[in-house]
């Protein structure tokens, strides 16, 4: 099961996403800045970072571009994802250069989110990865 960064200052999202992306087959690390995302990054065996952009202190563009160096240094990839309230071609331009896989605008569609996700991700098979959850 692929192991998720997942870094958002709101509690609801943050909260929403730790709860359903594992219906998807993701296994679920949290933090609620960019600091802690960082520091969880050092200790956690992570195959992917969830990152929002807008954050007090490090914001999503610093992180990611912290997280795939890191990964980099040591030989590896790290795809990161992020995520923000409001996209301009500006912050897709930014974005890509801070290395990341993609931006998904908020809100978006948990099941579009987690193809995105398996697409770059090892996916265990014969999970509920592409199906949505059940309510």
């Amino acid at each position: 099961m692929p192991t998720l960064l997942v870094v958002d200052d709101q509690q609801g999202v943050l909260d929403t996403l730790v709860n359903l992306l594992p219906t998807y087959g993701f296994a679920v690390v949290r933090a609620k800045s960019g600091a802690a995302g960082l520091a969880l990054g050092d200790t956690q065996s992570i195959d992917g970072a969830l990152v929002d952009i807008h954050m007090p202190g490090l914001n999503g563009m610093h992180v990611c571009r912290e997280l795939r160096g890191r990964a980099q240094r040591q030989g590896g990839d790290l795809p990161v994802w992020l995520m923000t309230g409001s996209c301009t071609s500006e912050i897709r331009r930014l974005a890509a250069e801070a290395g990341a896989v993609a931006v998904f605008e908020k809100p978006f569609d948990l099941a579009e989110l987690a193809r995105e996700l398996k697409s770059r991700l090892a996916s265990p098979v014969g999970t509920a990865a592409d199906s949505p959850p059940a309510t």
